[in-house]
């Protein structure tokens, strides 16, 4: 993408205004066009927006979307082509959708992620390991809605508020917080879980979940995150790279890890998607960055680097998966760090 030295001059003078110090030339040119190339994602992202809601006119109850890379709102699974549902809800998996015309799960939890927790956000917020939380719903201390195959099996299980009003409190409540520590000159942020900035017992008061959790405000989370190595990481040691798309033609063979490179990246809530082509015929795709499991405290910073990395751009996925980030994610005292070299 190319500015004008006028245009770069302009941004330092902004960013002088705003911020009270010098951006250098090439920082200043380097985050102009980042900000051009976020600005166009955000347009694109606003004209399907609109694009989908306009075909809801016609198709009321929803329809499949085209192309790939899509994620489901509810169970966060791929959904892509037929796999895929939209409609007033927003995106959703056939296998989530099959759930809620079946009534098993509300439609609503698509548009409101607010409304229910997850087994993620139950570990993460409270520490419930899975055996615990599997005691606790054949004992009825929570009450969980199941998402199945087609009325058999589980896909997946979500825990509303609403239904559990007296025993869990709402999301805001339990949301981590980021902590800003400065070493050696220079500013680091990691997150925290709630529990460390407040008396756990009295700022939930009245929810039952403090009834069955032992927890106090000197609580170290060793059992939530592991010791980390001191060392550099590669991407696919911290994120989980998406497996093999189809081309958005549809009709050209696949692409693989081999044969089309990264160029271009768009960002939602869960992933880092990868707008792939294929030199020899132009043919198009997509894949994804996931974070891993052990890293989700994290999410947020980890999503933002490889969204903001020019690196990541020119590669096959093959490729991409050795690349050394330079990234290094410490466990100290229980807490994730992440440093940059």
């Amino acid at each position: 993408m190319s500015l004008s030295e006028k245009a770069i001059k302009e941004f330092q003078e902004i960013y002088k205004r705003e911020y009270g110090k010098e951006l250098p030339y090439e920082e200043a040119a380097d985050s102009a066009r980042r900000l051009i190339g976020l600005a166009e994602i955000c347009y694109d992202s606003w004209r399907e927006d609109c694009r989908r809601k306009k075909k809801l006119e016609e198709f009321p109850k929803g329809f499949h979307l085209e192309g790939v890379g899509y994620t489901c709102f509810i169970c966060g699974n791929s959904a892509s082509k037929e796999q895929s549902w939209y409609d007033k809800y927003g995106i959703k998996c056939v296998t989530c959708q099959g759930a809620i015309d079946r009534k098993e799960i509300p439609a609503s939890l698509a548009k409101d992620k607010e409304s229910w927790y997850s087994k993620y956000d139950l570990e993460s917020r409270f520490n419930i390991k899975g055996p615990t939380l599997r005691s606790w719903v054949k004992k009825g201390i929570l009450k969980a809605r199941t998402a199945t195959y087609d009325g058999k099996g589980v896909h997946v299980q979500l825990f509303l508020i609403k239904d559990n009003k007296d025993t869990l409190p709402p999301k805001k409540l339990t949301e981590s917080h980021m902590v800003k520590e400065t070493k050696d000159g220079k500013d680091w942020y990691h997150s925290e879980p709630w529990y460390r900035f407040v008396d756990p017992h009295e700022y939930l008061k009245g929810y039952k979940i403090m009834d069955y959790l032992k927890v106090t405000h000197e609580e170290k989370k060793e059992d939530i995150v592991k010791e980390i190595k001191n060392k550099t990481m590669k991407i696919k040691e911290i994120f989980k790279v998406g497996g093999i798309m189809q081309s958005i033609g549809g009709l050209a063979v696949y692409l693989d890890q081999n044969n089309c490179t990264v160029y271009n990246k768009s960002k939602n809530e869960d992933a880092v998607v990868l707008h792939l082509k294929r030199e020899s015929d132009g043919e198009e795709g997509n894949a994804y960055l996931r974070v891993q499991d052990e890293f989700k405290s994290i999410k947020d910073q980890l999503l933002n680097w490889a969204f903001a990395s020019n690196s990541i751009i020119g590669l096959t996925l093959n490729q991409l998966e050795s690349l050394d980030t330079n990234l290094k994610i410490e466990g100290s005292g229980g807490r994730l760090n992440l440093h940059q070299k």
